[in-house]
């Protein structure tokens, strides 16, 4: 179970939708990109063997944000990412 409590954004009500895949091949660094359809916000990335897909009617600064706060927890004491 992961808490994200995010000070200053406006996430309350907002639902979240979190997909986590083990036995992703990752050649390259961390991936990441963002895509927007019909209202929906969706951050794709790909870490260590595992794929990632976050999404939600928030706009792409907000989303960002709760990525960032995701990966801080998934991987604690790791450098804040720059996507």
């Amino acid at each position: 179970e992961m808490l994200l409590e995010m000070e200053g954004l406006a996430i309350a009500g907002a639902r979240l939708t979190l997909y986590i895949k083990s036995g992703v091949v990752n050649d390259r660094d961390t991936n990441f990109r963002f895509v927007a359809q019909d209202g929906l916000s969706t951050f794709y990335w790909r870490d260590a063997s595992f794929g990632y897909a976050l999404s939600a009617d928030l706009p792409r600064e907000a989303l960002l944000a709760v990525c960032n706060e995701v990966y801080a927890q998934l991987y604690p004491g790791s450098p804040v990412r720059a996507w």
